[in-house]
């Protein structure tokens, strides 16, 4: 086990630091790939200026883009966590939705992975992990809330759009 990870590709440096800093705060959309079981939803669509404000948008999901990304208008990546996706915890849980179906799960005994087809259904599936707890099947509606400390955007050339980045 290392204290410092040195993450390289094709002998190109990509990222050194802590495991949890190159897990949490990947530099570029290869970093944010490379680590985590399962791997990070990547969603291609394309961010959108209105004002002051940012969206992300692709294929009939818009999400509002908090203040720390700053990314040109165009093409980007959206990477979503599994475990930043969550059922709402109530009418006043105010975070990103996303609803979909339901196309499989695998039961791991404390938790289970649920991989869905967000409304719309043009996109990739999404995998969501969850608790083992939850009494979900193959073909059910679903809406997740997302936890934004789980959300990366990436710009047209893969790099973190994060201000902290």
């Amino acid at each position: 086990m290392a204290d410092r990870i040195v993450l390289m590709d094709s002998g190109r440096l990509r990222q050194v630091g802590t495991p949890m800093e190159l897990y949490h705060h990947p530099r570029d959309l290869f970093v944010a790939s490379f680590l985590g079981s399962p791997p990070i939803n990547a969603i291609q669509g394309r961010v959108e200026a209105f004002g002051d404000t940012q969206s992300f948008i692709s294929q009939g999901l818009e999400v509002s883009l908090p203040r720390h990304f700053r990314c040109p208008p165009g093409p980007a990546t959206l990477g979503i966590r599994p475990e930043a996706l969550h059922l709402p915890r109530g009418a006043d849980d105010a975070r990103v939705k996303i609803a979909g179906t339901i196309t499989y799960i695998e039961k791991l005994g404390a938790e289970m992975l649920l991989e869905f087809l967000p409304s719309g259904g043009e996109g990739p599936t999404l995998i969501a992990r969850l608790g083992g707890t939850h009494a979900m099947e193959t073909g059910d509606s679903v809406q997740f809330s997302v936890d934004p400390s789980g959300v990366h955007l990436f710009d047209a050339d893969g790099n973190s759009t994060r201000a902290n980045a």
